[in-house]
């Protein structure tokens, strides 16, 4: 039981991370697509943990979490003049777009995996 709580809390602490405004601040800041891959990579070393741990919960709770920090960096570093570059959507909405993406992609992995498992 201990063991399992403290999978779950460091993979909650993973999913602290940022992602989605880590990308698009590099989008908006360097014009750089590359911060977009970190995205990816943290998400899915993320994701292959709570798969590892057979961990539903940090994945649901930790994509909701990484979805709110993100929108709160997103309001608090990303000037409200540069609402354009991210057109049609607004920079909160793309925000929550990468993150509802990226957990529909973890959740088809995972069930994907639990599938392959049984």
């Amino acid at each position: 039981m201990k063991n399992r709580v403290v999978q779950t809390v460091l993979l909650l602490l993973g999913y602290c991370i940022p992602f989605a405004f880590l990308g698009m601040y590099g989008d908006v800041s360097y014009y750089t697509m590359w911060l977009y891959a970190l995205l990816i990579a943290g998400m899915g070393l993320l994701c292959w943990g709570c798969i590892k741990f057979k961990n539903l919960l940090a994945l649901v709770l930790g994509n909701i979490l990484s979805a709110v920090v993100s929108i709160i960096c997103v309001r608090a570093f990303i000037p409200s003049d540069l609402e354009w570059y991210f057109k049609p959507l607004t920079s909160s909405s793309t925000a929550i777009l990468l993150s509802a993406a990226a957990f529909i992609i973890q959740f088809i992995i995972w069930k994907a995996a639990a599938k392959k498992t049984k």
